[in-house]
């Protein structure tokens, strides 16, 4: 493929609308695939509900003194602790049953989300923000406005747009959650810059963010000590995660770009936990359903179509192109 070609297709690549969704709702491969990952969701979460149920009473056990129930389950606030866990956890895994089993049905996503809501707002009862939860609790209520798709053998034009307009709802909510985390990094680094301190352009950030984030959970990590002896090494490490972290969003809307962006969001978590002893699970999952194995993500893209895609360093790509191909017309 020469490079005008390449250049040609790109917007043939992305998911713009409203006339790419109508493509897409039109291929077949794109719907199925999309039909099969929705369940597959609900599905992960019946498997952490089930392991919190076995687990709730024998786990490090949450602070009773410091358990404030909020509005969502203040319908508990008379019960004791012991039995509002119970209660909790019980729900949930019912919850999921029902959603595994007839996540075809909007009632069974409704009470899917409604027992989650219940869940994530008990762990948030004890003063601190739980965050593995957030990230899936958007998505659940997406989830719910989907058509009845599964059930049809020959679903609408308009259904089968709906069904993927609210799978792209799923992934751009995830898109942002990543994007306001690094724009959030660039935000504090530009005062802490302006103030002269230690910022995201410092070539020792990152083991400095080690060094401070390890004494405090009071734990070490495997490659932590590593990065905080040798800080140049980490430094590249962070310019890329932070790069990845701040256009995941942008990446949402350029499904060549799926499958790389996922692979190295869940690589930046690995090296997380290696290095900070912090393990996003959750995430970790939806990253692989949602994006690396993205149903809007073409077999036949080829790594030039990727590059061009890219932000920033796609746009002097491109515009180099361009250049090259004018050049070679004269």
């Amino acid at each position: 493929m020469t490079i005008r070609n390449a250049l040609r297709t790109l917007n043939d690549r992305t998911l713009r609308y409203p006339q790419s969704i109508e493509r897409y709702a039109n291929d077949a491969r794109t719907l199925e695939k999309a039909l099969v990952l929705v369940p597959c969701l609900y599905f992960y979460l019946l498997f952490q509900a089930f392991v919190n149920f076995a687990q709730w009473s024998t786990r490090a056990p949450l602070n009773p003194e410091k358990f404030q129930p909020l509005l969502p389950i203040a319908w508990l606030s008379g019960v004791s602790f012991e039995n509002v866990a119970l209660i909790i956890y019980g729900t949930v895994l019912v919850g999921m049953i029902i959603a595994s089993v007839f996540f075809a049905k909007r009632w069974a996503r409704i009470v899917a989300f409604l027992v989650f809501w219940q869940f994530h707002t008990f762990l948030n009862s004890f003063g601190q923000w739980e965050h593995n939860t957030l990230v899936w609790l958007y998505p659940l209520f997406f989830l719910i406005f989907l058509p009845d798709v599964w059930n049809k053998m020959n679903p609408t034009t308009m259904e089968r747009k709906s069904f993927l307009i609210g799978f792209v709802g799923v992934q751009m909510y995830l898109g942002l959650v990543y994007s306001l985390a690094g724009l959030g990094k660039i935000y504090r680094g530009v005062f802490q810059l302006i103030a002269g301190q230690a910022n995201f352009l410092s070539p020792d950030a990152f083991a400095l963010h080690i060094a401070n984030w390890l004494p405090t959970i009071g734990s070490n990590s495997l490659l932590g000590p590593f990065f905080i002896a040798h800080p140049y090494a980490g430094w590249p490490l962070f310019l890329i995660h932070l790069y990845f972290q701040l256009f995941t969003l942008w990446a949402i809307f350029r499904p060549s770009l799926h499958r790389i962006w996922g692979i190295v969001l869940i690589c930046f978590h690995i090296t997380t936990y290696l290095t900070m002893n912090i393990l996003f699970i959750d995430s970790i999952f939806l990253l692989a359903v949602l994006l690396i194995n993205s149903p809007f993500e073409r077999p036949d893209t080829t790594w030039r179509e990727r590059l061009s895609e890219l932000p920033i360093f796609g746009w002097v790509l491109q515009r180099g192109a361009r250049a090259y191909a004018a050049r070679s017309n004269t």
